[in-house]
């Protein structure tokens, strides 16, 4: 049996158990006590009275029906099957951790912890967050925009560094993604030989400077990236132009190939004249092909994943959606 787990910040997630039992009624509501002293089961047979039966929600938002309370347990168990019933959810366990999904929409609404060989739903006072900030990997993998593990082992050696294994809710809730695309076989050998142009948006909502959407520019021999926010898809003829000529002044480069889905922003008149006066072609990808892309498709999925995590470990508001692009960009770059 594990200890017993003092302020309720932490429940077992027990496959077993047939009902919610919490051994503190510090948070219960709506309690009903017995006119008499019913009991339940334990696993080895013995009955243990439970002294009322009421509601309880957890941090995390969960909403607990009929939990038993036992002032003798010795920690608060979570119902896999009750849960499962009451939320129309479902689990999935990993070996370090497991997930709590909705099923109508599939949406992630919680996390459980593996530790001492049991799966625990933690839901951390505010003080037991502000402790939790120190100078671990775990530290530095937020610092650097929530970076991989294989990145993290690139500064093992700083001094001061502590290695910590915390698993990362953020992540979970940022990169869930489809399998990858297969990797394209044409190699260049400089920088912006051919450069992969997408549009990202509409958001669901305008970022504070007013964008709806962002232009992404990937150089296909160094994989540097550059985005530019913009209101309007219209902007793309003038913001492409400007960038060429940028690369132009500052880098004496200049660009050969540009690769881009079929949008119809790509190909305007005004940028075919461009393309005609400055010797460079432009290659689309099929219609429903977006691999044809997959280098600019890969960095926006990376862009966006850096992005959600900052914004999800920051509670920034929504409408700063596009500084945290920007930010991720100038973090990956």
């Amino acid at each position: 049996m594990a200890d017993r787990l003092p302020h309720v910040v932490s429940w077992i997630i027990d496959s077993g158990a047939t009902e919610h039992i919490t051994c503190d009624d510090i948070n219960l509501f709506n309690i009903i006590s017995p006119a008499t002293e019913p009991s339940v089961k334990i696993p080895n047979g013995e009955s243990i009275p439970f002294h009322a039966v009421g509601s309880l929600y957890l941090p995390n938002g969960f909403h607990l029906e009929r939990v038993l309370y036992i002032p003798k347990f010795q920690c608060n168990l979570l119902s896999v099957s009750r849960l499962t019933s009451d939320l129309n959810c479902t689990f999935t366990f990993f070996p370090d951790f497991c997930i709590l999904q909705d099923v109508p929409s599939r949406k992630l609404i919680g996390v459980g912890k593996f530790r001492n060989g049991l799966y625990y739903l933690e839901c951390p006072k505010s003080e037991a967050v502000a402790m939790s900030v120190s100078v671990t990997s775990n530290l530095w993998h937020q610092r650097l925009g929530h970076a991989s593990d294989g990145k993290l082992h690139h500064i093992s050696s700083l001094k001061g560094f502590h290695r910590s294994n915390n698993f990362c809710d953020p992540c979970v809730r940022a990169k869930q993604t489809r399998l990858p695309f297969s990797t394209s076989a044409i190699k260049t050998t400089r920088c912006f030989e051919m450069i992969h142009c997408d549009i990202w948006g509409p958001y669901r909502c305008d970022s504070i400077s007013g964008a709806r959407y962002f232009l992404s520019i990937v150089d296909d021999f160094t994989r540097g990236v550059w985005v530019y926010l913009m209101k309007n898809k219209s902007d793309v003829p003038q913001l492409l132009i400007q960038f060429c000529n940028m690369v132009n002044t500052q880098f004496e480069q200049k660009v050969k190939r540009i690769r881009t889905n079929n949008g119809v922003e790509f190909q305007t008149n005004i940028l075919f004249d461009y393309y005609r006066r400055s010797g460079i072609l432009l290659e689309t990808s099929c219609t429903d092909t977006p691999q044809q892309n997959g280098v600019v498709e890969r960095k926006h999925r990376h862009i966006l994943e850096v992005a959600r995590a900052l914004r999800f470990q920051s509670g920034l508001p929504i409408d700063f959606w596009g500084e945290c692009i920007l930010t991720a960009v100038y973090i990956i770059n």
